[in-house]
């Protein structure tokens, strides 16, 4: 038997289950909408002529999509034109954030790994896969959720050489 053999029959016996958390990012597609195109000679927001340019939006290019809201120009944004914006998109979509589009995706990840049952990990060993393309809050949310279930060991990287981040004592 070969290194790489002994190495896959010992992580066999070893009785942990790995989490990829890439396996709960979000599937949805995300899309902007910049107010700026909207301004009254892209400076400020006069009601009449704001709501007439938001009345020619396309919003069908927002079905079934998680919208992030912004300016592209330093302007004042009355709290209401967000709110006008979200009362246009709510037959498409009820995604919307006033987040950038990274902070939207975690915002969703976090939901997505909050709402997992992971009940069947009480009392378990259990490893978080490394990736960097799991951004850090993600890690942050399952392990404290992960502990809120109990689960015996938490760990984090690959199966075969796991960093202990939490053990239970017995």
């Amino acid at each position: 038997m070969n290194t790489v053999e002994l190495l896959e029959n010992k992580i066999k016996t070893l009785d942990i289950t790995a989490i990829n958390l890439l396996d709960y990012r979000p599937t949805v597609n995300l899309r902007d909408f910049d107010i700026a195109p909207h301004l009254y000679k892209g400076l400020i927001v006069r009601e009449k002529e704001f709501k007439e340019s938001i009345e020619k939006v396309d919003w069908l290019l927002y079905k079934d999509t998680a919208v992030s809201l912004f300016c592209a120009i330093d302007a004042i944004i009355p709290q209401w034109v967000y709110m006008f914006i979200s009362a246009k998109l709510s037959p498409y979509t009820s995604l919307v954030s006033r987040k950038h589009q990274q902070e939207h995706l975690i915002d969703l990840w976090i939901e997505q790994v909050s709402r997992t049952d992971f009940t069947h990990l009480l009392g378990k060993r259990v490893v978080l896969k490394a990736n960097l393309k799991v951004p850090d809050a993600i890690y942050i949310t399952a392990t404290n959720i992960l502990l809120s279930y109990g689960v015996k060991t938490l760990m984090y990287g690959e199966l075969g050489m796991p960093k202990v981040v939490f053990k239970q004592m017995d």
